[in-house]
């Protein structure tokens, strides 16, 4: 029996003789088998290098991670107009080999580059005029005009979008940002410490090395959480005082006793916390049960860092005290009781739990008078004081981030900062000001681009209801895509009696 040919030759094309320079293909080409559209290739085509022993080399370079230590994954593609690939990888790409994330970028850097000092001074002289024209524009009974930036098209909004993404990108490589990573081996050898390897619900989700809130612990002792200062100041009034945020990850088993002693040393009494995401959504676990959620006669108060983890003698007990749920259900307010080393009247907390909030996602049109209810109330429980609200979701950038902006710039909307605008494009767009702050204090804030469209449509509506008055419905116009959202209810002095004011 005639044997067959492993290889199919490739028939032997004529020389064309009006080119001056010979081509000859390598023998290696003439074995290799081609299909019909490669027959007529003229190209010679370099041997491609064996594969047999690629598989082996890649196990050698792989790093499991733990459950713990999972990549956050990216957000749903929901809308029409999503961002190119490039920019979704860069807030999910996974570091198999311990490497920083923002060395692990695909793509080109193009788009906007950093701010500059100049440019931030120029856009700061902005927006001084336009609170200068809101003021006149008051005095002087003016018809207000909408903001340009309120008026733009979905596509539009997902370009400031990718935008957005892109400057942060350049951040990352050319700026002076690092991301802060607690669990990166230092040497080849090195053995992932456990304490470390824990304390992130997600490898790619890191605060910034210059603004993250650190421990007051001995130098030898690991004094990291995952948690990054918010202050945001008012452009409308500067005789406003501060927003301030303490923006973290929703707590680990490993982080809990970090959480608390952060709080128990950044926090005044009386402590407001705000969690947007359930404990499990879809069967998976978007935050440990750091606190206790009823009364427990045989357990009692939780204790805190029994084991002296720092070695200096802080511990605590952290004890239920009420429950109760408001807003149809939307919100569940817990009273806590925190006490540190011992001390008798210790710190009161309140927990606020928005049960109404998918990831990646924005509340429901009929949530979003509990959202608003949420934000009213954690701000009346916080007190008198200039003490920071500690937010969070699962990852504490993208529901995080929505809400801290969001309630910013309702805050200027109500000041009048939003009065000044004569609909000249040039002016400056608050809410991408305000995000790309948030960027700068903390990664990916208002990560999903449902959320950044949300923050638009949310203020907008809402500059509409403030001034429909005034402008006599000229703005409602039929092409916009409004979200219809319900007036502000009026509060009921709040569970327990209220916030107590004397603490």
């Amino acid at each position: 029996m005639d044997r067959m040919p492993r290889f199919r030759r490739r028939p032997k094309h004529p020389t064309i003789k009006t080119d001056a320079r010979p081509v000859t293909a390598p023998a290696a080409d003439r074995d290799r088998d081609f299909d019909r559209d490669s027959d007529r290739d003229t190209t010679p085509t370099l041997p491609t290098p064996p594969r047999k022993h690629q598989p082996e080399r890649f196990l050698k370079s792989l790093h499991l991670r733990t459950p713990n230590k999972r990549a956050r994954s990216p957000p749903p593609a929901e809308l029409p107009s999503s961002p190119p690939p490039a920019i979704a990888m860069h807030d999910v790409g996974i570091a198999s080999t311990g490497a920083p994330l923002e060395t692990t970028l695909d793509g080109p850097l193009t788009g906007s580059t950093t701010e500059s000092d100049t440019e931030r001074l120029t856009r700061r002289d902005s927006m001084k005029r336009a609170r200068a024209r809101a003021r006149g524009a008051e005095k002087k009974g003016l018809k207000p005009v909408i903001p340009t930036f309120l008026t733009h098209s979905e596509s539009n909004l997902m370009e400031k979008f990718q935008e957005i993404t892109w400057i942060e990108r350049n951040r990352l490589t050319f700026g002076p940002c690092v991301l802060e990573h607690v669990d990166l081996r230092t040497g080849p050898n090195d053995r992932p410490d456990p304490k470390r390897a824990g304390m992130d619900r997600y490898c790619n989700i890191k605060p910034w090395s210059h603004n993250r809130v650190k421990l007051q612990v001995g130098e030898d002792c690991l004094n990291y959480v995952n948690a990054s200062p918010i202050v945001l100041e008012s452009d409308a009034d500067p005789n406003l005082p501060p927003l301030r945020y303490i923006a973290m990850q929703g707590p680990t088993r490993q982080s809990l006793e970090y959480v608390w002693r952060m709080i128990a040393e950044q926090v005044a009494s009386p402590v407001v916390i705000v969690q947007l995401t359930n404990m499990v959504e879809h069967g998976t676990q978007k935050c440990f049960p750091y606190f206790p959620q009823e009364r427990s006669e045989e357990e009692g108060a939780w204790k805190i860092n029994e084991g002296d983890s720092w070695g200096d003698g802080w511990s605590a007990e952290l004890e239920f005290e009420e429950a109760t749920t408001l807003a149809g259900g939307a919100i569940e307010l817990t009273k806590m009781r925190l006490r540190v080393n011992g001390e008798e009247e210790g710190k009161v907390v309140w927990h606020f739990l928005y049960t109404r909030w998918p990831d990646f996602g924005v509340p429901a049109i009929e949530d979003l008078e509990s959202f608003f209810e949420l934000m009213k109330l954690s701000r009346e429980y916080g007190g008198d004081g200039d003490a920071p609200r500690v937010v969070h979701c699962s990852a504490g950038v993208g529901r995080t981030g929505t809400f801290i902006s969001l309630e910013h710039l309702m805050r200027e909307l109500e000041a009048g900062y939003l009065e000044g605008y004569d609909g000249d494009e040039e002016e400056p767009d608050l809410v991408f000001e305000t995000v790309d702050e948030l960027r700068r204090q903390r990664r990916s804030m208002v990560q999903a681009d449902t959320q950044f469209l949300f923050v638009y449509r949310v203020l907008r509506k809402l500059w509409l209801d403030k001034y429909r008055e005034a402008t006599a419905g000229e703005y409602e116009g039929p092409a916009t895509k409004r979200l219809e959202i319900g007036g502000e209810r009026e509060g009921e002095g709040g569970p327990f009696g209220g916030p107590p004011k004397e603490e």
